[in-house]
């Protein structure tokens, strides 16, 4: 009986510390589809139309919106899907260093 204490004890213990541990995303760091960070928000895949000023709308599909988003659309599955549905006269930084 005092070994399952222990273990229910320890495993509380190791999920408190995970949750509170350095691992907590930093608010101004995304992560792209591919694992890669970039600092602010970024697209890979932005459509602009030909009007002057143009209008922007990035087509990336993320587990969620950057914060700077004012509207995201995410699905209700596991994991999410997400994408931003604002419209901007620019687009964002790539989110993959080579692109």
């Amino acid at each position: 009986m005092a070994m399952k204490v222990f273990n229910v004890l320890l495993v509380a213990v190791l999920m408190a510390f995970l949750a509170t541990s350095s691992l907590a995303d930093d608010p101004f760091v995304i992560y792209s589809g591919d694992g890669m960070m970039a600092k602010g928000p970024c697209c890979d895949m932005c459509i602009c139309t030909r009007s002057f000023p143009p209008q922007c709308r990035c087509t990336d599909i993320k587990a969620y919106c950057h914060s700077s988003c004012k509207s995201c659309r995410c699905t209700k599955s596991i994991p999410p899907q997400c994408h931003c549905n604002d419209i901007k006269e620019y687009c964002d930084n790539s989110c993959s260093p080579d692109k």
